[in-house]
């Protein structure tokens, strides 16, 4: 069975290990999509984030708008035909085209637990993983682990 059509949207270290794994178990990354380059170190040249590394060592298409919201930028994403847009620490709000292109919607992974935050106290660390609204307090929650 043929995986699914995946843009996959992250920055971070925390990201890597979901880009991995969607690899890993057959789906087809069509595109994946970065925070640009940033200045770091002493030197403050340009490096590229961790899921831009990885993914170039893959073998895989990097884009890093600095803006989501350019209708070219949104043409080209729209024109990947993706299934699904797999987001885990992006780093930029997702306007609503973005949540709108992929055939089956945008799936968040998100580093914290977005539903009871304010039961939860400083020791627990947790995951949650929804399906983003334009609107956030109407997104709809797959899971939620602490």
């Amino acid at each position: 069975m043929a995986g699914l059509r995946l843009i996959f949207m992250g920055t971070p270290d925390f990201s890597v290990p979901a880009l991995e794994q969607l690899i890993k178990v057959g789906h087809n990354i069509v595109c994946v999509y970065s925070q640009p380059p940033r200045p770091a170190g002493r030197g403050q040249q340009e490096r590229p984030s961790a899921v831009h590394v990885f993914a170039k060592a893959k073998g895989l298409k990097v884009r890093t708008p600095i803006s989501l919201d350019s209708d070219d930028v949104l043409s080209e994403f729209s024109n990947l035909n993706a299934d699904v847009a797999i987001v885990v620490a992006y780093g930029l709000i997702l306007p609503k085209a973005v949540l709108d292109a992929p055939k089956l919607g945008c799936v968040n992974i998100h580093a914290s637990c977005i539903i009871h935050h304010s039961t939860l106290n400083n020791n627990h660390s947790s995951i949650t993983i929804h399906l983003p609204s334009f609107i956030i307090p109407h997104s709809s929650f797959i899971t939620n682990h602490s």
